[in-house]
């Protein structure tokens, strides 16, 4: 595992593919990065088993009503408009196990950070 603020033009990260599947792609650029800016950042808490989410309103969360959905049905969705008892995708968690969530208020913690890759969204930790 790398933190996002290590990773550099050139490296190859783990992305969600078009088919659902993960796979790795090239990071070409960063659209986004400022490790100096407080930005507000929305928090999602999941419930089982329990993650801890930071992201931005306009981060891209792969979500499902049903947690039966096969994960190439997930459909990105802005994490601002994700509710509560819909469940998200999460890399390394069998479907059966896919994650509901609970909102939390507003963090505001440094350094935006938006990678631009050769394909695929990014899965982050």
């Amino acid at each position: 595992r790398v933190a996002l603020s290590a990773v550099k033009p050139g490296d190859r990260v783990l992305a969600m593919g078009e088919d659902g599947n993960p796979t790795f792609s090239d990071v070409l650029i960063f659209l986004d990065r400022e490790p100096n800016r407080l930005r507000a950042f929305q928090v999602i808490e999941t419930q089982d088993p329990p993650r801890r989410l930071a992201l931005t309103p306009a981060h891209l969360l792969f979500i499902a009503d049903n947690h039966a959905e096969p994960a190439a049905r997930f459909r990105a969705t802005f994490a601002n408009h994700v509710q509560p008892g819909q469940y998200v995708l999460v890399a390394g968690v069998q479907a059966s196990s896919l994650l509901g969530w609970q909102p939390s208020p507003p963090t505001w913690p440094l350094g935006p950070m938006l990678p631009s890759r050769s394909m695929g969204t990014l899965v982050v930790e």
